[in-house]
């Protein structure tokens, strides 16, 4: 099966509101002659997209069509945003705390194995930034 695309055309709408996220969906629909309701699509887009999307779905879901509810929309997180939570999940679980770094079998310790010379450079990450007046912004404990 082959799999044929076109370009979207250009749309004027404001995509920071619901009613502008709405036009661009259909419009986007329309120009793909996607008109029947049996059909998944999958939208890609930023948090705040998810955010405008999933609250379409809350508030039109009293409309009397699937169509007209916009049941058929996915939405489908951007492989950015996907890697930025990764990232930060993995920050929060297995880095910033103290406790999950003393275990010889965390994170740091497998990055002591294979990395020895870049243990430091993510600790000192983990360091609360303190704001010195001489030097700036820096990593460490504020000076008593």
């Amino acid at each position: 099966m082959k799999m044929g695309y076109a370009p979207a055309r250009s749309m004027d709408v404001n995509e920071s509101t619901h009613a502008g996220n709405i036009s661009a969906i259909t419009n986007l629909l329309h120009q793909g002659g996607v008109r029947d309701p049996s059909h998944v699509v999958l939208f890609f887009g930023d948090l705040a997209t998810f955010e405008h999307v999933m609250a379409i779905l809350q508030r039109w879901s009293i409309e009397g069509t699937p169509w007209h509810r916009f049941q058929f929309v996915i939405f489908v997180m951007g492989v950015f945003h996907l890697k930025m939570a990764a990232a930060d999940a993995i920050w929060r679980i297995l880095i910033e705390p103290k406790t999950a770094c003393e275990d010889a079998t965390s994170l740091i310790a497998f990055v002591a194995l294979h990395r020895p010379w870049e243990t430091g450079e993510i600790e000192v990450f983990t360091l609360p930034l303190v704001f010195r007046p001489e030097s700036g912004w820096s990593p460490g404990i504020p000076p008593d």
